[in-house]
């Protein structure tokens, strides 16, 4: 490889660490600003109150968030796995990970494999929010029946609904706490119970959250009492928990050999092209070989596909 290449390459990795941080802390520097004005009122402070837009505080991430889907999706993964308007800062590091990858590939096997590379490093921060987002949820669903409990003997004490949710908020743990308090924040401000409620059901989308809305949307319209179903739904919730704990521990098993499958070939590739730099040269320079990579890359997606789906039990 030319010095002109590792310099460009360099001079890239350089810049997008840079602009990542820069673009991490500008919605920080955005919110500071705006709390050092407290006298100055925007026209839109109740809509960023009731709505977090693209969560970032920053204008130039809402317009690029808007512009681009996949910015938006993942302005929500990342929201989902508890990294509130955090946005900036997953962008600068799945950045910074794609620097790096591409950097290492490139300098060590090729262009080709620095693309592979910089594509699987970009990935890695993504699979890391997946997983907190999967913990998280998991987490809530742990804790949805505690939280219903408790709202149900509020409830019957003579609390409204509205300070049934901040006491939850209050005395219950994250990641129930912080959902049940953006709930009561919106109906302080407002807004309908359902729509506050299908908010927090976009945020966990889960069954057991779908059940809840669906249930306290039904009783405020056609009347009963929330109490009483809140009880029952707290029992439903937590029998579901429990039996899908079990079945997830029966098919950890199966999940864990469709991982290590799936990863398997890379891996082994990737560890063959550190020790023997060029071992599939002959590979790409073979006619066929190209059919042959796509052919084994399309079979190990479907097998993946049907290991995960066998695995993927449902209560």
């Amino acid at each position: 490889m030319g010095p002109v290449l590792t310099a460009g390459l360099a001079f890239l990795t350089v810049t997008s660490v840079i602009l990542g941080l820069w673009w991490a802390f500008a919605s920080e520097r955005a919110l500071r600003a705006r709390l050092a004005r407290p006298g100055e009122a925007t026209a839109d402070s109740p809509e960023v109150v009731v709505r977090r837009g693209a969560a970032t505080g920053s204008p130039g991430l809402e317009q690029i968030a808007g512009a681009l889907p996949w910015i938006r999706s993942l302005d929500r993964l990342v929201e989902q796995a508890g990294w509130e308007g955090k946005l900036g800062r997953a962008l600068a590091l799945i950045a910074l990970c794609a620097a790096v990858g591409g950097v290492i590939g490139t300098t060590r096997m090729g262009l080709g494999w620095g693309l592979a590379l910089a594509l699987a490093g970009g990935l890695l921060p993504v699979l890391y929010l997946r997983s907190l987002r999967r913990k998280r949820l998991s987490k809530f669903s742990e804790q949805l029946p505690e939280a219903l409990d408790m709202m149900t003997r509020s409830l019957r004490t003579g609390y409204a609904v509205g300070p049934a949710f901040q006491l939850v908020a209050d005395e219950m743990p994250d990641p129930v706490a912080t959902e049940f308090r953006r709930v009561f924040e919106q109906m302080a401000l407002g807004r309908p119970t359902s729509e506050a409620l299908r908010e927090m059901h976009d945020r966990i989308n889960t069954e057991d959250v779908r059940f809840f809305y669906v249930a306290v949307g039904i009783q405020r319209e056609v009347g009963g009492n929330l109490a009483e179903i809140l009880e029952k739904l707290a029992e439903v919730v937590r029998e579901r928990f429990k039996l899908l704990a079990f079945a997830e521990v029966l098919s950890a098993q199966q999940r864990m050999s469709a991982y290590c499958v799936g990863a398997s070939p890379f891996v082994a590739a990737l560890a063959m092209n550190f020790m023997r730099p060029g071992w599939f040269d002959p590979v790409w320079t073979w006619p066929p070989g190209m059919y042959v990579m796509v052919g084994g890359l399309v079979w190990m997606a479907l097998g993946f596909l049907i290991l995960k789906r066998i695995a993927n039990i449902t209560v």
